[in-house]
């Protein structure tokens, strides 16, 4: 757009009190802007102002009634951003502190010439209608923001994270967490669990974790196995997101009539199998990289497979639950989760978040935060789920 565009698509209000100049500046504002409203004292001026709500504001300083400065501070408290341009014909030095004051954004000597005029309301309409470029691509971007948490929202309220057996916190670190848990129910009532940590926080790492959602539900729902959906899952990542984009993954099968425990942990801490007076009984730890960064031939989908013999909680946890930070700046850490569980509690998963609570004191995290937890115990014979 180039500059005779930009000015007519401009309002302008023009506020002066001598009758002659003001129709000859009029006569040339009116070939260059798009509407022209026009006032011979500040009182009127004000009333157009807040009627029409004009881009840009060109007025004289001495006028009767209301001079120009005083409007001009009504103006910028009604719209700071609406540019006003001053024109005078006296050189006094109060007009110009209190020009400053007010927050004048140009400041013209009569007798107005006409190239300096239409220079000042160029540049003064180049900054505003920049000023709307901006406005207009946040508001695109916050609409987009919306959008996409409004999908998270949905897909942490799936069906399958309302089981009873099922337990778990996030804290987001930004509006977006770059954590996700997944929960769903197989064909042979299985509960299948997911934590999956995309690279960084906020929302390129929430965008990052789409792709997974859609592969856990549909495949769990179909009756695959556990090391078929982590593959599949890694392809997809591997295919469609950038190589730096990668997502640490812990997937978890528990199998409650059998009382057997399968992991595939990608990336993650270790998950613990604890049971209810707070021993951990079995370790899960990390034995390969995050989906995303091995191609089909070398990922290893294998899985570690564990029985328990007394009831428990399977405990499952981000990195940035054991990188939280207290006030002087100690980590959390494993060794902190470990006295949780030794100090014991109502449950594990309690004991675990009441105490990363407390380390934090109301610090914000520096990482999102996640904690899951999985009643393991063998349900009655005669149990059964609708």
């Amino acid at each position: 757009m180039n500059r005779q565009e930009s000015l007519k698509s401009l309002t302008v209000l023009y506020v002066e009190d001598d009758e002659m100049t003001r129709s000859l500046v009029a006569q040339l504002l009116a070939r260059w802007v798009g509407q022209l409203y026009l006032a011979e004292d500040g009182q009127q001026g004000l009333y157009l102002f807040t009627r029409h709500r004009p881009d840009m504001v060109v007025t004289d300083i001495q006028m009767p009634v209301l001079d120009g400065l005083k409007m001009a501070r009504s103006i910028k408290e009604l719209d700071r951003d609406t540019p006003v341009i001053v024109t005078t014909a006296f050189n006094d030095q109060a007009y110009f502190l209190e020009a400053i004051e007010v927050g004048i954004d140009r400041y013209l000597a009569k007798p107005i010439g006409a190239d300096s005029l239409l220079q000042a309301i160029s540049h003064a309409g180049k900054i505003l209608l920049e000023r709307r470029e901006l406005q207009q691509f946040h508001e695109r971007a916050e609409e987009d923001l919306k959008i996409t948490l409004y999908l998270m929202k949905r897909m942490m309220r799936a069906k399958g994270l309302k089981d009873p057996a099922l337990r778990f916190r996030v804290m987001p670190a930004e509006r977006f967490s770059g954590d996700l848990v997944a929960a769903a129910r197989s064909r042979d009532d299985s509960l299948f669990v997911m934590l999956a940590d995309a690279t960084g926080h906020g929302l390129p790492a929430a965008i990052s974790l789409l792709p997974l959602v859609r592969v856990f539900y549909t495949m769990v729902e179909k009756g695959f196995a556990l090391p078929t959906i982590v593959a599949e899952m890694n392809g997809v990542l591997k295919d469609y997101t950038p190589p730096e984009r990668f997502v640490a993954t812990l997937l978890a099968r528990v199998d409650s009539p059998n009382r057997t425990l399968e992991v595939w942990n990608g990336g993650n801490p270790e998950a613990l199998f604890v049971e209810e007076d707070g021993t951990v009984a079995e370790r899960f730890p990390s034995l390969h990289p995050p989906l995303g960064i091995l191609d089909a031939e070398t990922f290893d989908p294998r899985t570690a497979t564990a029985c328990w013999t007394r009831p428990g909680q399977l405990l499952l946890c981000s990195d940035g639950l054991l990188e939280a930070e207290n006030n002087a700046g100690e980590a959390f850490g494993q060794g902190g989760m470990l006295q949780a569980l030794a100090a014991g509690g109502p449950s594990p998963f309690d004991s675990v978040l009441e105490s990363v609570e407390r380390h934090l004191d109301e610090r914000p995290a520096h990482d999102d935060v996640s904690l899951i937890a999985v009643d393991c115990r063998q349900p009655p014979a005669d149990e059964s789920r609708s």
